[in-house]
């Protein structure tokens, strides 16, 4: 039976943040987040980006 290997991929809200710790990153993140929901109104997308920010700035 083979075994089965763990990836060791970086996972993907890991490398966001480590990003949206840097104040101008996040209030870039912040500021695209909301101009993209005033054109789709996809309220997920939004809340998502909020989601890491907060905890990103958290530390």
């Amino acid at each position: 039976m083979n075994a089965v290997q763990k990836s060791s991929a970086i996972p993907h809200d890991e490398v966001w943040l480590e990003r949206l710790r840097d104040p101008q990153r996040a209030e870039f993140a912040l500021n695209l987040a909301l101009k993209e929901f005033k054109k789709d109104r996809d309220m997920d997308s939004l809340l998502d980006v909020l989601r890491l920010v907060i905890k990103a700035q958290e530390g």
